[in-house]
């Protein structure tokens, strides 16, 4: 993977990729990481994919982006795949039923 400097402390080079990122057209949350100096896997076709932009150690991540876990995963695949996170409250599958069952009784 192609490594951008991001800081030297004490002789010591801290580096962190840049990666391309790419957005499932639907369902809309469904993310890919692809380091920016590896070929675009052929499943991130136009038809189903589209590009979302490029990140870099000093951008935010997109939601529920996992530096470590797309490191590991572009290194061994070539690639990370992300569940985005929507912003707000997240109810439980357990919860939501737990409210169906209380309303019926």
């Amino acid at each position: 993977m192609k490594w951008q400097t991001v800081a030297e402390e004490n002789g010591t080079l801290t580096f962190s990729p840049t990666y391309n990122l790419f957005r499932r057209k639907w369902p809309p949350d469904l993310g890919c990481a692809v380091p920016e100096d590896r070929p675009v896997p052929a499943f991130l076709d136009g038809s189903s994919w589209e590009y979302a932009g490029t990140l870099r150690q000093d951008d935010a991540p997109p939601p529920g982006f996992d530096p470590a876990a797309a490191e590991c995963g572009a290194r061994w695949n070539g690639f990370h795949l992300f569940q985005t996170v929507r912003p707000g409250p997240v109810q439980a599958p357990a919860c939501r039923l737990r409210e169906r069952i209380d309303r019926n009784h």
